[in-house]
């Protein structure tokens, strides 16, 4: 084989050699930026994102902006700053090292006021039958709003353990970690299906979640 033909055997070696390496930092690098897919990519649902949707008279955000949910979500400093919510975590994502919620904002009502929101509603049919353990929780506005979460964001848990006398071990803080689990590790777990308070800093992060008991 003449040697100009080696060379260019040899180049074209090194070139593939070099692309191979290339599509394979790049997967690793992916990997352990983001995580595995299958382990955090969670409770996706069919559900439209909220990209600061502006409330429009008689929406449903407009009735949320009248009882004093945040409704919409603008980058950097927001009205959120210190605010407290109420909604309900319908996904938990990992991306670039840092992990979001997706929540959707619901109202704690009680009452009378309970009562007849249920009605109106119509959760119930007689008025005296509606709310019977004292509260309703109401969800005008179904769409999923995004936000990251603070690293050192706080979990205050009121029925995730008992104490040695079998009562609820009520504002017991958990790590920001062991809360994420119950959304990965424990498909069935009914810590994923009540709402929580959320508390939102100046950078739209959630710097506080602290379960709403609903027994």
């Amino acid at each position: 084989m003449s040697k100009p033909k080696l060379l260019a055997l040899l180049l074209t070696a090194l070139l593939i050699l070099a692309t191979a390496g290339l599509y394979t930092w790049q997967a690793v690098s992916r990997y352990f930026a983001i995580g595995p897919t299958s382990d955090w990519e969670l409770a996706e649902i069919n559900a439209p994102v909220a990209t600061n949707p502006a409330p429009t008279a008689g929406s449903p955000a407009k009735a949320s902006a009248k009882a004093g949910l945040p409704t919409a979500q603008k980058a950097g400093p927001s009205v959120y700053s210190g605010q407290e919510f109420l909604g309900y975590i319908k996904s938990v994502k990992k991306q670039f090292g840092n992990f979001y919620l997706g929540v959707d904002y619901v109202q704690w009502l009680t009452g009378d006021e309970a009562k007849k929101a249920a009605l109106a509603d119509g959760a119930c049919k007689k008025l005296a039958d509606c709310a019977p353990n004292g509260f309703y929780i109401r969800n005008v506005d179904k769409t999923i709003r995004i936000f990251q979460i603070y690293p050192l964001a706080s979990v205050e848990m009121q029925s995730y353990s008992h104490r040695p006398d079998g009562s609820l071990n009520i504002g017991q803080t958990i790590s920001l970690l062991d809360w994420l689990k119950i959304f990965v590790d424990e498909s069935t777990s009914p810590f994923k299906n009540i709402p929580y308070s959320l508390t939102i800093n100046k950078d739209n992060e959630v710097v506080r979640i602290i379960e709403k008991y609903t027994n």
